[in-house]
């Protein structure tokens, strides 16, 4: 499952549609801080809540013909935050998304198929009204959306009981716990996050044990950072909360108290093989990660979501200031401000160091991972060979 296509339209600075066209499967969005990235990331969360938020609160006692009837109370639980915060600042428009979503044919069968998901709020004298609707773009005929509720559902059909699944998409925001995971004080890994992978450890479960093995190797691709050993996991009975250690046959090091690249970078990849979602966020990968570790990073996520039935996400979409997160002939999605919110861009991979602000300044490391793509690219940006003849 990955996203073809994005539209967003009515959520916070947002107010013109943003359009995202022929996406990749590793999608940086660059841009001056507060032009509107992150923003981008929550409105395709806020988006696969509306497309999948059937059973959250009551709302499957709110059905109406072509969408959802709701209050304002529970428009918040599905959306996760009051919609007058997720409006455009000074303006009534609400929040509407479009997708393209291509969904893989099944194993043996035919093609792919990709639909277009929509879905969009409206006032309603004191209620508002969610519209969705559904539409097959391309693949076999009579093909259907897996893992998702079909909209308008066929008469007669109940929806079953039970808590709502998980997201197709999920965002991992800087503080680096997802939705219901917390942190204690002073430490970066979620308590949530270090028992999720203890159960994968521990479990009877082969695919439990293979995400648990995936996180492992992952990890060890920074073991130059964190010294010698390799990470575990241990679950104290007594607090009931679960610690990711770096152990050798001498010691046992908290990660709590290793550097905050290696625990941020633990946190990314541990959360990239426990959430389960086919297409993943995550804001600021590069924080606290020197360049180089920040390439090793992406080549970790995207080794994580190969192969036929990978452990991790198929699809990453990332907010950065950092060119490390683009390689060979990939491209970028540069968002520069506007009067009605921002613009989009799409360039080849070789730009993003001048699409980053000005203050971060581009070292040495950047020089040569820009030189070596711009050498592996295809057909790299006329005028850019130029830049290294001095």
């Amino acid at each position: 499952m990955r996203l073809k296509r994005v539209e967003i339209q009515g959520f916070k600075n947002l107010v013109a549609p943003v359009v995202l066209d022929d996406l990749p499967d590793v999608v940086v969005l660059h841009g001056d801080n507060n032009v509107g990235k992150s923003n981008v990331l929550e409105a395709l969360e806020v988006g696969f809540r509306m497309f999948q938020g059937d059973r959250v609160g009551d709302l499957r006692e709110h059905q109406i013909l072509g969408g959802l009837e709701a209050s304002e109370g529970i428009v918040a639980e599905l959306l996760g935050a009051p919609l007058e915060e997720l409006q455009p600042f000074g303006s009534e428009e609400l929040p509407s998304v479009v997708v393209d979503l291509e969904l893989p044919g099944r194993r043996g069968g035919e093609g792919s198929s990709v639909f277009r998901l929509a879905a969009g709020w409206e006032p309603d004298e004191d209620r508002f009204v969610l519209h969705r609707s559904e539409q097959r773009l391309s693949g076999p005929v009579g093909a259907t959306r897996s893992g998702a509720v079909r909209w308008p559902p066929p008469e007669g059909l109940s929806l079953p009981p039970g808590p709502p699944r998980p997201l197709d998409y999920l965002r991992l925001p800087v503080h680096r716990a997802l939705s219901g995971q917390a942190c204690r004080p002073g430490q970066i890994i979620p308590d949530g996050l270090a028992l999720a992978l203890y159960d994968a450890r521990a479990s009877r479960s082969r695919a439990a044990n293979r995400r648990w093995a995936a996180f492992v190797q992952a990890a060890g691709r920074f073991s130059h950072l964190a010294g010698p050993g390799a990470v575990d996991v241990v679950f104290n009975r007594h607090t009931g909360f679960a610690e990711l250690l770096l152990r050798d046959e001498h010691r046992a090091i908290p990660a709590r108290l290793l550097g905050t690249g290696v625990q941020q970078a633990w946190a990314i990849l541990g959360q990239a093989v426990t959430c389960g979602a086919p297409m993943l966020a995550i804001e600021e990968p590069e924080l606290n990660l020197k360049f180089e570790h920040q390439l090793l990073l992406r080549e970790a996520l995207v080794e994580l979501g190969q192969g036929e039935d990978p452990v991790g996400p198929r699809q990453l979409f990332l907010s950065s200031h950092s060119p490390a997160f683009e390689a060979g002939d990939s491209v970028f999605y540069h968002l520069t401000a506007g009067p009605e919110g921002p613009t989009v861009a799409r360039r080849p991979a070789a730009m993003a160091p001048f699409a980053l602000p000005r203050e971060l300044g581009v070292g040495p490391g950047h020089v040569a991972h820009l030189r070596e793509q711009i050498e592996g690219a295809s057909a790299p940006p006329a005028g850019l060979h130029s830049l290294f003849d001095s």
